[in-house]
């Protein structure tokens, strides 16, 4: 279907599914063996293939070459992400029919379940025996067909010019280790959200010795409760929940020889929202052949609830990211105007100062108790040690410390900001008792005040109680925030899962929360609530205190 018909239909008014997918990652410019006029031929004419426009997308690419005269594919990692009932399974039927009698691969279609397997084998036999009825061409590939009975679900073509195996498909299950140890050129594995690490290493560990070995990775985002525990897989007894997340992190950030191709809405909507059924479900509204399909009925009637359905039906992947320890969505529905950020003027607040572990910067910031259900936290400055830096550290203390409004300081004990300790109590004259000051402001920070800390900010953000600017530099750390196990015993902290973001940021925030949760509430006299000028240093807000 040819994208002028695609409009006439939608003015006509019968609304279609997206085609376009809503993320991907591939190279446009690679020439395709989909290209080829015998090709077409073949799953059009022999087959009775007519695939939807997203599927011919999804073929061009799957079949994209290194250049125009080669038949060396081009990708080694090809992976789909899809709601459900959105024809998948036909564009893996295609792509198979190519390996049988186009390109004369030898191929193994897994999947989690039984029927799965049992259903693509059954149809592919329907197409075989149509095809022998009508007389037509395709009927010499295949001149023994197995029984459909069989325990081994194994399709075998011939060439019909020497009479001998042409390609091959295998049907099964991974289930109890199935499939393990064979040699095939192309893996396709289906319900991929289920896929744990085990099992993708035995069923690829042969694929690099073929020059043209592909694995298909194909499947809907990953269930909440799979995404949250990764427990032990039971049919290999080790490994991760399921790598499709991974996989789709790898590919998204570049991965060599992969290509990425994703249907989904990239922020948590309400189920009812129509608008996102028709951009993430590219078969929405056209029909599939022997009454399946999808359309708004079958949404409508779904008992689900709002996360359960954008994970199943709008491709949703905010929860499954993996190492991920803060649901991003969740953090930019927190967002403050500045006018709602004022309205925290005059209660408790915590000042906070956190280094980087190489001690090249010093951050401070602050957490604001409003009541027990809201907290609002801002990173204040960010000094670079390399310049000079100290005074500005000691007046912005200062600031905080004679402030009425700021109940509590904590203090890193650790790297650039422990060096300072020293001078800041001779400075000051603060006198130590312990980890703890006299003057009972002053906290130098516990291990235990990091994991209290990043414990409540993690909670806080579930639970929606924790409030922001939506500044540019927390909100890069918290999207990359993974977990980082300091020591034995559960503690923990902040670390950056690319690399590329300073989680030290979040861990200055962390350590504010931790003396700010044991707050008492109670809101100063408007004369009293200004008298420090605090506010973000980097100039997204206006001073707020």
């Amino acid at each position: 279907m040819n994208d002028e018909l695609i409009d006439d239909l939608n003015a006509f008014g019968k609304r279609l599914g997206s085609q376009s997918p809503t993320r991907s990652v591939f190279d446009a410019s690679l020439s395709s063996l989909y290209e080829q006029p015998f090709l077409k031929k073949v799953l059009s004419e022999w087959w009775g293939f007519t695939p939807l426009p997203f599927q011919e997308l999804l073929l061009r690419h799957s079949l994209a070459v290194d250049n125009p005269d080669s038949r060396s594919l081009a990708y080694k990692n090809f992976s789909v992400s899809l709601p459900r009932q959105n024809g998948k399974t036909e564009f893996i039927e295609e792509r198979l029919a190519v390996a049988l009698t186009v390109l004369g691969e030898r191929a193994a279609y897994t999947s989690m379940r039984e029927e799965s397997a049992k259903a693509i084998f059954d149809r592919f036999l329907d197409k075989i025996e149509a095809a022998k009825e009508a007389g037509s061409p395709l009927a010499s590939f295949f001149p023994n067909l197995p029984t459909r009975g069989r325990k081994e679900k194994l399709i075998t073509s011939v060439d019909p010019r020497t009479g001998k195996v042409f390609g091959q498909v295998r049907f099964n299950t991974r289930k109890g280790g199935a499939g393990r140890g064979k040699s095939e050129s192309l893996i396709i594995l289906d319900e991929a959200q289920d896929l744990t690490r085990g099992e993708r290493d035995a069923l690829t560990a042969g694929i690099a010795t073929f020059k043209n070995g592909q694995v298909f990775y194909v499947g809907t985002p990953e269930p909440a409760e799979s995404a949250s525990t990764r427990g032990v897989s039971s049919t290999s007894g080790q490994g991760l929940a399921s790598v499709f997340g991974e996989v789709r992190q790898a590919s998204l950030k570049g991965a060599v020889h992969s290509a990425w191709f994703e249907w989904g809405v990239d922020k948590l909507v309400p189920a009812s929202d129509k608008d996102a059924w028709y951009i993430a479900n590219p078969a929405l509204g056209y029909d599939l052949g022997k009454g399946r399909g999808i359309d708004e009925k079958f949404l409508e009637s779904r008992l689900m609830d709002d996360e359960s359905f954008a994970i199943e039906h709008l491709g949703f992947w905010g929860v499954q990211e993996k190492g991920r320890v803060i649901e991003f969505t969740r953090w930019m529905d927190q967002v403050l105007s500045n006018d709602d950020v004022k309205s925290f003027k005059g209660y408790p607040t915590v000042f906070s100062v956190k280094s980087t572990l190489d001690g090249s910067r010093v951050f401070t910031g602050l957490a604001v108790k409003k009541s027990d259900e809201e907290f609002f936290i801002e990173v204040l400055n960010d000094y670079d040690t390399s310049v000079p830096w100290v005074d500005s550290l000691y007046k912005e203390l200062d600031m905080f410390y004679k402030s009425v409004k700021c109940k509590s300081i904590i203090i890193d004990g650790h790297t650039a900001v422990s060096s300072l300790i020293p001078a800041l109590i001779a400075k000051n004259k603060w006198r130590v008792n312990g980890n703890k000051f006299k003057q009972g402001k002053v906290t130098i920070a516990s291990p235990g005040d990091l994991t209290g800390g990043a414990a409540f900010l993690i909670n806080a953000v579930n639970e929606k109680k924790l409030f922001h600017g939506s500044q540019s530099m927390m909100n890069a750390v918290v999207k990359d925030a993974g977990k980082r196990v300091y020591r034995s015993g559960g503690g923990f902290g902040f670390s950056s899962l690319s690399g590329s973001t300073i989680p030290e940021v979040l861990e200055t925030i962390a350590l504010a929360l931790s003396d700010a949760s044991k707050l008492k509430v109670n809101k100063l006299p408007e004369g009293n609530a200004s008298v420090f000028s605090g506010g973000s240093g980097f100039g997204e807000f206006k001073p707020l205190f």
